[in-house]
């Protein structure tokens, strides 16, 4: 059983709404599309509505759109998380912060083509191909039409609606091969900028975060040297796009650079393209690593109770996520009020991300807006657990970050000369 003829769903604390694309890329059915507009603005015009925010969703192998499937299980898990969390932000700023309704959009695919092995793990290269067929196909049109909806409520209330996208495995390959040129496209319009005006990179929403994507490297090498060329960032420069990759990866370490080997053995490739680049995935490309994510505290032995993506029983996620404390809360109480520092972009050491731990491998400009992070297998378990307490910590830190930097104490204090 798929979502097709129920394709939202309204939950006391989120709402859920599922588009569907074939293995052509097109929409299964075009009336999902249409019914996600009207849901966002229905929520985001709700009388007693402080905004909305969007949470985009492309899953990745092995799974697809089944109502009990483990990721739509623990994706709604997740989602309940997040209000949570921005229930008690709200609480421990005296209700100066609201927290807004969450409308999460699941895209889903055939992702699952074969169910015995070794006709599962075989199928990884043939749902690649998919996956690119569908970032070219009608996935653009949908990011495209939530985007005009974000830019329109925006337009009298800057912070109304926030809109962030995450991509798992080739759901990471969607994710980045529909907006990859938008990216480069952008970065290049903020360093023409005439001198003085906004070199701001906006990028697609107010975060991209791709986890554990299945896509080889050189594909991201271009964005990478288009950043590295780019000079000094503004102090206004938000996080534009994560890329988290765990250590114990199977899949994209082992079956990604095989398959890569004999796609490309008798391509040639100029002094610009090496070879490595084109047979390892992007998470895995040593070159292009920024930092490192651990646990804080490290979970006791054996004790891997917060893993995405784990077994659902009666579509019930076994993923007990532990809500945020009061400081963390404070924290990003004054983030969103634009009153705490600076959030960090690590330059120099580790710094903490709630219950995580980011640490920078190498020199990177202040303000780059392009990480690639190395996840130690505590914050990420292999290819598929992923949204563990640890990494819901960093993203939401930095989601938030994302959105204090546009905020109006700190475009002020930004201008030269104000303290």
């Amino acid at each position: 059983m798929t979502v097709r003829s129920h394709s939202v769903e309204v939950h006391p604390d989120f709402t859920l709404a599922f588009v569907e694309f074939d293995d052509q890329g097109r929409f299964w059915n075009r009336d999902q599309i249409d019914l996600v507009e009207r849901t966002l603005r229905t929520e985001n015009e709700r009388a007693d509505s402080s905004g909305v925010s969007v949470v985009v969703f492309a899953h990745g192998w092995r799974h697809g759109c089944d109502v009990c499937d483990e990721n739509v299980a623990c994706f709604r898990t997740f989602l309940k998380q997040v209000r949570s969390d921005s229930v008690a932000t709200s609480r421990v700023s005296a209700g100066r912060v609201r927290p807004k309704r969450i409308v999460a959009i699941y895209t889903g695919w055939r992702g699952r083509s074969a169910k015995i092995q070794p006709l599962e793990d075989l199928s990884f290269w043939a749902r690649k191909q998919v996956a690119r067929r569908i970032a070219e196909g009608d996935f653009i049109e949908l990011l495209t039409r939530v985007e005009v909806f974000v830019r329109r409520a925006n337009q009298t209330d800057p912070e109304r609606v926030r809109l962030a996208v995450i991509g798992h495995s080739f759901g990471g390959t969607i994710v980045y091969a529909s907006l990859a040129n938008i990216l480069k496209a952008r970065v290049l319009e903020a360093r023409n900028a005439s001198a003085g005006g906004d070199r701001v990179i906006r990028g697609y929403g107010d975060l991209i975060v791709l986890i554990n994507p299945a896509f080889e490297a050189s594909l991201y090498a271009p964005l990478n040297e288009l950043a590295a060329g780019f000079g000094a960032f503004s102090p206004l420069q938000p996080p534009v796009l994560l890329t988290i990759a765990s250590e114990t990866d199977r899949p994209n370490r082992v079956w990604f650079p095989l398959g890569r080997y004999l796609e490309t053995l008798f391509q040639n490739m100029g002094d610009r393209s090496p070879r490595a680049a084109a047979n390892t995935a992007v998470g895995n490309y040593s070159e292009f690593w920024t930092h490192r994510l651990t646990a804080a505290v490290p979970p006791s032995a054996g004790a891997r109770r917060d893993s995405f993506g784990s077994s659902s029983k009666n579509c019930a996620c076994q993923l007990p996520l532990d809500p945020i404390d009061d400081r963390e809360a404070a924290t990003l109480v004054a983030l969103l009020s634009g009153e705490g520092t600076q959030a960090p972009t690590p330059g120099e050491a580790a710094a903490p991300y709630g219950r995580a731990l980011l640490t920078c491998l190498k020199p990177i400009g202040q303000g780059n807006p392009f990480w690639v992070v190395r996840a130690s297998g505590d914050v990420m378990h292999g290819h598929s657990g992923i949204f563990t307490t640890y990494l819901v910590d960093f993203i939401r830190r930095v989601f938030i970050e994302a959105n204090a930097r546009s905020h109006p104490r700190r475009q002020v204090a930004a201008q030269p000369g104000v303290r």
